[in-house]
């Protein structure tokens, strides 16, 4: 059946628009062919010239009064890919529906009529993943925001454990196969923070040697016992003997380091310069222990790819070729083991922001135990006692049990006396000498700070969690105070190039 001349103009309009896909432009010419017509030249639609005349023509129909015939821009829009199959789908079904309207109206198809078909369709169409080609899969995976997020602490609204600056620079050494060693005063939280690494950021599983003048090597590379041969931690950290399938690897944390028997520390020599290389250390039996692996390639190509990761931190009080009468059972080890972490060697320090966190809605607290642990460091009382994490959480979980017990109702007429903070730093200044501990309470306001815990401790438990302006405030000044103070101390956490 021949078209009509609206049929006609509102094909040639759409092949001229440019927005067909090469199938859809195929089927429009396959039903023009049908019908007797075919693209002259100049790309227009014209009626094949048959050699013998049907035996009768129908009458004509009706011109159709004007139509308003919708064109797209000078500049054509790039043809969809091949493989985009959502693509193609949108842009028959938007190409069948504008058809069906023009053919239907015989009275020609409103540019609004238009607008509103294709914007009705878009709203209703989604598209799904495995529907895009793999080019826009790869930009979206190219270009995609990628985030790591840091465990947080459950107990309250706290962000962080982790000491950023610090984290930075041992993530980046264990990912470079390099090991890493920590050293700093006691209670500053490596050990705490090189398991949380270990375990939250590498998702490893972390295996902790306690290192002290009994520590043998049967402890460390395994030995006969009276019940037979016993493994130890480092042929089974390295071997990743014990990691089960869900974890990526193993962490081997050396903690206390130097306290190590110097003739023990040298059997560790082997597996801390094979940590690089990847190659296999020999156990207790004189059997190799090799990290899970596997082969790829052939010939001149074939390359050991291993399956499980592998890490090294080690920390101490002191650098490990030292010795300071502050910390005793350190030992001065060979400079050779300390060359094991060279260039992977900080001294840690306490990343306040993080810290703070860990006090959301108690900030007073923290905010005097602050002043006070660098007041100890200042006047060199350290070698008494410091504020260490531990004594922090102490002081912090004496509070919250102390608020707790305000809320239970007392049994028999009695009420247990749950002890204060105001107790818990009484008892931690008892560390000091009787002049250094008036020293320390007088420079830091220790009177007021009474003052202020016992309003805190007056509160209703129900609303006692919430920090005032002036609290938030101070809290701010110290960490930038201290922070700054540490930063300028440490010429390796600041990047340079």
């Amino acid at each position: 059946m021949a078209l009509n001349q609206q049929e006609i103009d509102s094909s040639q309009a759409l092949l001229d628009s440019g927005v067909l896909s090469p199938q859809d432009r195929t089927a429009l010419l396959d039903n023009l062919k049908n019908e007797g017509y075919e693209l002259d030249a100049n790309g227009q639609i014209t009626e094949v010239q048959k050699t013998t005349p049907p035996p009768t023509m129908p009458p004509l129909p009706t011109p159709p009064p004007p139509v308003t015939i919708i064109t797209a821009p000078q500049t054509q829009a790039a043809t969809p890919p091949d493989n985009n199959q959502q693509v193609n789908a949108l842009m028959k079904s938007a190409f069948d529906m504008l058809t069906q309207a023009m053919m239907a109206s015989q009275g020609g198809v409103d540019a609004n009529e238009v607008n509103a078909i294709i914007r009705r369709y878009l709203n209703n169409e989604k598209v799904q993943k495995e529907e895009l080609s793999d080019e826009v899969l790869n930009f979206i995976q190219k270009t995609r925001r990628i985030e790591i997020k840091i465990p947080e602490i459950t107990m309250r609204k706290a962000s962080t454990i982790f000491p950023q600056p610090i984290t930075d620079l041992i993530l980046s050494d264990m990912l470079a196969a390099n090991n890493v060693y920590l050293y700093g005063g006691a209670g500053t939280g490596k050990t705490y923070i090189a398991e949380a690494i270990g375990e939250e950021l590498l998702n490893c599983q972390v295996f902790t040697l306690p290192c002290n003048q009994y520590t043998s090597p049967l402890d460390l590379i395994g030995g006969q016992t009276i019940e037979g041969y016993q493994e130890g931690i480092v042929t089974r950290a390295y071997g990743c003997l014990d990691v089960p399938d869900t974890k990526d690897g193993a962490v081997l944390i050396l903690d206390e380091l130097p306290k190590l028997d110097p003739n023990t520390a040298g059997v560790l020599n082997d597996m801390l310069a094979k940590v690089k290389r990847g190659k296999g250390i020999t156990n207790g039996k004189q059997e190799v222990i090799e990290r899970p692996h596997r082969y790829e390639g052939d010939g001149e190509n074939r390359r050991k790819v291993f399956t499980k990761k592998f890490f090294v931190i080690a920390t101490g009080n002191i650098l490990l070729n030292r010795e300071d009468p502050a910390y005793a059972g350190n030992t001065k080890q060979d400079l050779s083991l300390q060359d094991r972490f060279a260039g992977s060697c900080y001294e840690f320090i306490i990343e306040l922001e993080s810290e703070k966190s860990n006090f959301i809605g108690i900030l007073f607290i923290w905010n005097y135990l602050v002043e006070l642990r660098f007041k100890i460091m200042e006047l060199k009382y350290d070698n008494y006692a410091f504020v260490s994490r531990r004594l922090m959480e102490s002081i912090r979980d004496t509070h919250m049990f102390y608020m707790a017990q305000k809320k239970e109702k007392p049994k028999d007429g009695e009420q247990f006396a749950a002890k204060t903070i105001i107790q818990g730093l009484e008892s931690f200044f008892n560390l000091f000498l009787p002049n250094q501990e008036e020293a320390l309470k007088r420079d830091t306001n220790y009177r007021d700070f009474k003052k202020l815990a016992i309003r805190k401790m007056n509160l209703d438990p129900d609303v006692a969690y919430i920090d005032s302006a002036d609290d938030i405030k101070k809290s701010e000044e110290l960490v930038n105070r201290y922070m700054t103070i540490q930063l300028d101390k440490y010429p390796y956490l600041k990047p340079q190039g």
